[in-house]
Formats: structure tokens, C-alpha cells, sequence
């Protein structure tokens, strides 16, 4: 276990006073997705403060709604929840991560465990509503369901995706580290 809490960004609200974020709390191997406002000084509130694993928060652009991904059903999935904190609702099915809103808030894309980014409509009303999902595009992405990267990005149109892949035929190339530099340095 960590003994230092970790946070990462994850989105800012499109009128910039909020940004989302997920954390690890320092007793704990679980992550929480919350929101806080940028200004003002207010506590950060978490979205779904659960026992489960949450992470990636991202917001809808009306920021009615955030998505993010969560364990709760024993497995990754995407979920909606009103920014306001209340519960979410599952928007995927088999597995997923990495949501990411269409410019209108009415379409979630996420990448399921086979690699193909999903959409997801969701509805307009009082509660997201998510639709069915359905396959659009198959990928080559590296690292599906990783917390710690985003392996896609789509335009606000929900046309054209720019997606990580590995280059065929590309070798690796070997990392060096090096440790207590600054005593190299000093030589």
C-alpha cells in the first residue's frame, strides 16, 4: 500500500471552473473519481465513493453529466453519473474504459476489452439514460482499460478518432536509468 495519496487530472468542465480528477487514497490500492471546483476553495467531492475502483472521470460538455470507469460489477466499466454526485448508471456492457463525450453530450465513445471504440447514446432527460452500446471502430490500442493513459481521442463531432497504435515491424529501443545523478554530476 502507498502511504502518499495520488491524484491525476483527468478533464476540465468546458467553462472551466471545475476540473475532474480520480485518486488514490494513501490506506487504500482503490481509486475514486471526484470533482472540484477551481476557484472559490470548495472541498472536492467525490462522484461515487465506493469500496470499488473509479477512475477517469470525464465530463459531458454541457457538464450535465460525468462518465468515468469503475469495477463495481467486477469488472471495468464505463459509467454516467449527474456531476452532482449521485449515482451512476452503467453505459457499457462486457467491459471498458476511456470514456470520452461528443461535443453535444448525447454520445458516449468508450474502448472495450476487444478494442473497438463503443458508442453509447444517452438520453436527454433527468437521468443519462444510456442506450445500447454499438461497435464502431476496431483498434490496435496498446494498453485497453489502463487507468493511466488514454489510448484514443475523437474530434467533438464524433467523426474521426485518432487512436495509439503499435508500429508494425518497429523494434524497441532499451531505457537507461540512472541513479543519483546529481553525485555524477558533481565528478
Amino acid at each position: 500500500m502507498s502511504t502518499v495519496e495520488t491524484v491525476f487530472l483527468t478533464d476540465w468542465s468546458t467553462d472551466d471552473k471545475r476540473i475532474a480528477f480520480h485518486r488514490s487514497p494513501a490506506a487504500t490500492n482503490s481509486y475514486d473519481v471526484g470533482v472540484m471546483e477551481v476557484a472559490g476553495g470548495a472541498k472536492p467531492q467525490l462522484v461515487a465513493p465506493t469500496k470499488f475502483a473509479e477512475a477517469g472521470g470525464r465530463f459531458s460538455r454541457d457538464r450535465r453529466w460525468i462518465a468515468y470507469s469503475s469495477d463495481a460489477s467486477g469488472q471495468m466499466e464505463v459509467y454516467v453519473a449527474p456531476v452532482s454526485g449521485s449515482a451512476g448508471m452503467r453505459a457499457s456492457i462486457g467491459r471498458g474504459s476511456e470514456p470520452h463525450w461528443q461535443r453535444d453530450s448525447q454520445e458516449l465513445f468508450y474502448l472495450s476489452a476487444d478494442r473497438w471504440i463503443m458508442a453509447v447514446t444517452i438520453g436527454r432527460g433527468p437521468t443519462p439514460d444510456p442506450g445500447a452500446p454499438e461497435r464502431l471502430v476496431q483498434t490496435r490500442a496498446l494498453f485497453p482499460g489502463s487507468i493511466f493513459r488514454m489510448n484514443y481521442d475523437v474530434t467533438g463531432d464524433g467523426k474521426r478518432f485518432l487512436v495509439s497504435t503499435p508500429v508494425e515491424g518497429a523494434g524497441t529501443s532499451p531505457i537507461t536509468v540512472v541513479l543519483n545523478w546529481a553525485a555524477v554530476l558533481k565528478k
